[in-house]
């Protein structure tokens, strides 16, 4: 009684104000009727003024609806209180005066498509307060409505009368669905444009299921178009929808107010021209950013994402960032390309194909930040397009970076010029033993000295595949910045003064040749020193070397090495040659001169020196060594596992040396899909992703194999198994669970100390139902009980309560299965709670 008494005394209170010359609250006093006001028909509509005039107009389903005046509408409730909702037919238009606006106390609903409110005031002022449960749903029923400058903010401590609600500010909430038991259309959709800072929403749910209060669900093909000033509080959600687009455009300077986007693998979120700040985008299956638009993720993972024209996605929030789908960067070479940023020590991977170009940076998209070289950004596979797939911002370019991919690595390198793949091995086919320095000095023209004066040498990739020669050109492997001559005595030893030494260098380079590809001729720089040298070929390009300390310390990079003796025939500096042995007595006579032809008498090996005689027709001979040969190597591999890294050898058939060329990095991180699914008729299939330690994504089928057990869409406990193969070695389990299908509470009734309780019956894999009542909301406490349904009903009493008691009830599913042998109960989630009190 006190609360009617409430209630009635409050409206009066308006009614009083308006009638007499006090002041009206601000949101009735701007709201006032203009002058002339009339609730005739036009011929294109009508004008109202009054509740009734406006329910008329509906119900003869006018258009367009000009409302001049403050309009509260929403007075039919069902037998336990509900508000009924006002329903507008199809095609109504209904517009607004200045200052005009509709309250709703009820929610409305649409009954047909090409429904539009414009250049109105629409807000619902239903509350929690008194311990109501608010009702301020704008329901689509599956049909199209558009909201055209229209305010829907109600400030929730100045609702009507104060009745004492804990919400500051009354938004509604749009449902794709209907009011219960309503009939619905298949095509929802709903478009704000010209939003201004009082179009808000608590939500949007263009699909939805039943949920608490038994709305007529909504699954199907959703549309929502939404500019970027319009503000919604919690999400947008359509993730229940069966095909959904939603669409965001503004200006480029404009920043999207919305920040929290749910959907599933048939959403496609597009935004044009718009920034979207601190995003939650979470299984969302297409984003498509476009025309200058940028999305400043929170979501680690994102699913198919395309950037065209200019647009942005910025990682900066994300330390590794993952895209489960494909990555689209611009195909057309006429359009700016879109920026992808992340953070300076973040990475990205990239499960799907890779198309398009992209403009890779860190910090921000319009000030690329420092890159930190030698470091893999970007992990995924290089795809097709025009060009690469990936560039780095000119900014970076010009202070030297350069962005390269080698097997599935987009990494960034700096003041480097050698080949991405990588030197595996060099091979030394043939290379003088004597060489004269006149015969090899520099000339003028740049020409080749001596065409007799070469080495033939190969350069192998670390997969061991064969560099061309154009690559070779071009990466100028032949260069002294990969090729060190060094005197022989100083590379041999470890001596400490020789460590010191700065004249170890002899000015001798390459010269290559179009006609004879292969060839790398010798030129000396200036004047050349007599005596026997080193050639050193190296995998890696190398500073400035000082002392022979300095070339030491590359010795890990040498892959190939060859002596060779210089000398200057002009000044008789001829090479020294060992003791001749006895033998024939040179021919008496100054005429003489010895002719020496050359034979190998003993083939080298990668073990030990080989043996070239020379002999003289006078008998005079003697004898050199010949280097030791190349190894002959032969691959071998020790793969790696979750404990420790494996590693590539290249191990000699002849001599069993071996060396290490590359580290197969461990297996660390195993990130599965889903471990935990609802019961829906389907076979579940978990997908994963492995990483290494270094972040690079394994690949499914080369480096590991999945075995899922069978019949995996019931209910239960199943178990898959990871093996290792290739590269890698080792097994992992891991398990995933089906629960059963959740139900939902169609109505809780009051009884004599004790409650009805009433649900929606699950026929299919479903055991029973758990009942859990108490008097505190969280459900904690000794207040909280909980009771088991072994049949499978759809109601059941709960008595021996305390009468005129407020309780909340909640239920869930249950099924028992068996899972190694052992009997186990799986639950569903439960349900959302219904609160009644009891009667005495």
């Amino acid at each position: 009684m006190k609360k009617i008494t409430r209630i009635c005394l409050c409206v009066l209170a308006i009614a009083a104000v308006m009638l007499s010359g006090t002041q009206m609250p601000a949101w009735a006093a701007e709201n006032e009727p203009q002058a002339g006001a009339s609730g005739r028909a036009s011929e294109t509509g009508v004008t109202v003024t009054t509740r009734e005039e406006f329910m008329t107009a509906l119900a003869q389903k006018k258009s367009p609806i000009t409302v001049n005046n403050l309009i509260v509408i929403g007075q039919d409730a069902e037998s336990s209180g509900r508000m009924l909702p006002v329903m507008i037919p199809a095609n109504t238009v209904i517009q607004g005066t200045a200052g005009s606006q509709i309250n709703c106390r009820s929610p409305i609903q649409l009954e047909g498509d090409g429904v539009c409110f414009q250049n109105i005031k629409l807000t619902f002022e239903s509350s929690d307060a008194l311990g109501s449960v608010p009702h301020r749903e704008i329901f689509l029923a599956g049909h199209s409505l558009t909201l055209d400058n229209v305010k829907t903010y109600l400030d929730g401590s100045g609702n009507l009368g104060g009745f004492g609600g804990t919400e500051k500010e009354l938004l509604p909430t749009v449902y794709a669905g209907g009011y219960p038991n309503t009939a619905i259309g298949g095509n929802a959709s709903l478009t704000v444009r010209n939003s201004n800072d009082e179009t808000m929403f608590q939500g949007i749910y263009m699909g939805h299921d039943a949920g608490n209060d038994s709305k007529v669900p909504y699954t199907g093909n959703a549309v929502l178009n939404l500019d970027a000033k319009a503000i919604v509080r919690e999400e947008v959600d359509t993730s229940w929808n069966s095909q959904a687009e939603i669409n965001i455009t503004g200006n480029e300077n404009g920043y999207v107010k919305a920040k929290t986007f749910y959907g599933n693998e048939d959403t496609t979120l597009t935004m044009s021209q718009v920034s979207m700040e601190g995003a939650v985008v979470e299984r969302i299956g297409n984003l498509v950013l476009k025309d200058k638009a940028c999305l400043y993720s929170k979501t680690e993972q994102l699913q198919n994402v395309a950037l065209r024209n200019g647009a942005c996605l910025d990682f900066n929030g994300v330390s590794n960032a993952v895209i489960a789908g494909d990555f689209t960067g611009e195909g057309d070479l006429t359009k700016e390309r879109g920026i992808l940023v992340l953070k300076q020590d973040g990475t990205l991977t990239i499960l799907g194909t890779v198309t398009g170009t992209t403009q890779f940076q860190t910090y921000h998209r319009l000030f690329p930040g420092t890159l930190l070289a030698n470091r893999s950004y970007i992990f995924a596979k290089a795809g097709n397009g025009p060009g690469p797939n990936f560039v780095l911002a000119p900014k970076n370019i010009e202070n030297g970076f350069d962005l390269r991919y080698e097997s599935g690595e987009w990494k960034v390198v700096h003041g480097e010029t050698a080949d991405p793949q990588g030197i595996g091995d060099i091979v030394i086919h043939s290379a003088p033993e004597k060489v004269d320095l006149r015969k090899i000095a520099e000339t003028e023209d740049g020409a080749i000295p001596d065409e007799n004066t070469y080495f033939e040498v190969t350069w192998y990739q670390k997969n061991g595949a064969a560099f061309s020669n154009d690559e070779v050109e071009e990466n100028l492997f032949y260069e002294m910045d990969y090729v060190i001559c060094i005197r022989t005595d100083d590379w041999q030893s470890d001596a400490a003064d020789i460590l010191d030494q700065t004249d170890w260098y002899q000015p001798v380079s390459f010269l290559t040749s179009e006609a004879h590809p292969g060839k790398y001729y010798l030129r000396a720089h200036g004047k050349g020193k007599p005596g026997d040298y080193t050639f050193l070929f190296c995998s890696d390009y190398f500073a400035e070397l000082t002392t022979v300390a300095d070339v030491k310390a590359l010795k890990d990079t040498v892959l190939a090495e060859r002596r060779v003796v210089f000398y200057d025939q002009d000044i008789g500096d001829v090479p020294p040659k060992p003791d001749l042995p006895e033998g024939p007595e040179t021919p008496e006579g100054p005429e003489h001169q010895h002719a020496y032809e050359a034979v190998v008498t003993k083939n080298p090996t990668c073990a030990e020196t080989g043996v070239k005689t020379f002999t003289c027709g006078c008998g005079s001979s003697y004898t050199e060594k010949i280097p030791v040969s190349t190894h002959q190597y032969i691959e071998k591999r020790v793969p790696a596992t979750m404990e420790r890294e494996g590693k590539i050898q290249q191990v000699c058939g002849i001599c069993s040396y071996a060396k290490d060329i590359a580290a197969i990095e461990s297996p660390q991180k195993i990130m599965w899909s889903k471990s935990d699914y609802t019961y829906d008729g389907k076979t579940k299939t978990p997908s994963v992703i492995v990483k290494d330690s270094k972040g690079r994504i394994l690949s499914k089928g080369e480096d590991y194999q999945i075995r899922y057990p069978k019949d995996r869409k019931n209910p239960g406990v199943y178990t898959m198994v990871l093996e290792f193969r290739r590269d890698y070695s080792g097994r992992v389990t891991e398990e995933f669970t089906i629960r059963p299908k959740k139900t939902s509470l169609k109505r809780v009734t009051a009884r004599s100390k004790g409650l009805q309780v009433m649900w929606k019956k699950q026929t299919v894999q479903v055991d029973g139902y758990q009942i859990q009542y108490s008097t505190s909301k969280s459900f904690k406490g000794k207040g909280t009980k909980t009771m088991t349904e072994k049949k499978n009903v759809a109601a059941k009493k709960i008595s021996k309560l305390k009468g005129k008691k407020k309780y909340y009830v909640r239920i869930r599913t249950y099924k028992a299965v068996k899972v190694d042998g052992k009997k186990k109960t799986l639950y569903s989630d439960w349900s959302g709670k219904k609160a009644m009190r009891t009667k005495r």
